[in-house]
């Protein structure tokens, strides 16, 4: 239990700049776009190893935006949107895939 405790402490633990965290996450989110779909988690710790980067930041910044990812958050964010501000007077949004 005590060696699983310093493994993760020291994926998580985090000894560089904000600077450098956030240039890790960038690279992330970058590669997160690339239409190589499959490969984006390979490619992430391919980098991080690279350019010696935080491997939890590349990856945070990778897995935000494969398209499994993207679409189920857009959609949450969307609806938290209208529950937090509430839609403006004779306003609707469209039904999507639902038949009368």
């Amino acid at each position: 239990m005590n060696n699983i405790r310093k493994i993760f402490r020291a994926l998580i633990g985090i000894s560089d700049t904000p600077e450098r965290t956030a240039l890790a996450f960038a690279i992330g989110t970058f590669i997160g776009f690339s239409p190589l779909i499959g490969l984006h988690t390979i490619l992430g710790i391919a980098v991080a190893l690279l350019f010696r980067l935080n491997r939890v930041a590349v990856l945070v910044g990778v897995w935000t935006n494969v398209p499994w990812i993207t679409v189920p958050f857009y959609g949450f964010a969307t609806w938290f949107g209208v529950q937090l501000m509430g839609l403006p007077q004779g306003v609707e949004l469209p039904t999507v895939g639902i038949r009368q």
